[in-house]
């Protein structure tokens, strides 16, 4: 099914149990954990490079501290990226919380730009814990400005996940990436 996406062309992967999985049609050329909360990778492609982290920030109810910790020693990492940058995941926060707001200090929200309705993706079937539908947007996907956003949308699908995926169509220079 992966392997559908890009016409049989080879899918590069970079997967955590805890911080889950970057895909990319271009070669990621580092592999890094970026402390407790996050997944960390350069993906190349011809003339350029995009930092991606995927984020699995903790609970607030489990520690407010551990969660503003994490997302600060994120910031502090993209912010000094000079080029193209991607954070997305999920943040266990809403647009009103401090670690969104910490990232949208320096990146856009794609589904802020181009995503349509609310946008909710937890609880999904897996965890719906009494509710009729899901009723929260904490999964996210940021973008530096280099990026034009074509598209954002939340899969009606969990796929047995306790969150909805999202999914945001970008790219440089009139490509989509």
């Amino acid at each position: 099914m992966l392997g559908d996406l890009y016409n049989g062309q080879p899918i590069h992967a970079l997967a955590d149990n805890h911080y889950g999985l970057i895909l990319s049609r271009f070669p990621l050329q580092s592999r890094l954990k970026t402390g407790d909360s996050a997944l960390h990778a350069e993906v190349t492609f011809p003339g350029s490079s995009v930092s991606v982290w995927n984020l699995h920030l903790p609970k607030s109810m489990a520690s407010t501290q551990a969660q503003y910790d994490a997302v600060e020693q994120l910031v502090d990492q993209f912010i000094c990226q000079p080029g193209p940058a991607i954070v997305a995941g999920d943040l266990n926060a809403t647009q009103i919380n401090h670690p969104y707001l910490a990232i949208a200090q320096h990146l856009d929200n794609a589904f802020e730009k181009a995503g349509f309705g609310m946008g909710f993706t937890f609880p999904s079937p897996a965890r719906r814990m009494g509710w009729i539908t899901p009723f929260m947007r904490i999964d996210h996907i940021f973008v530096s400005g280099h990026f034009q956003i074509h598209d954002v949308y939340v899969v009606d699908e969990a796929g047995g996940s306790d969150h909805y995926p999202v999914v945001a169509v970008v790219g440089m220079d009139n490509a989509i990436l």
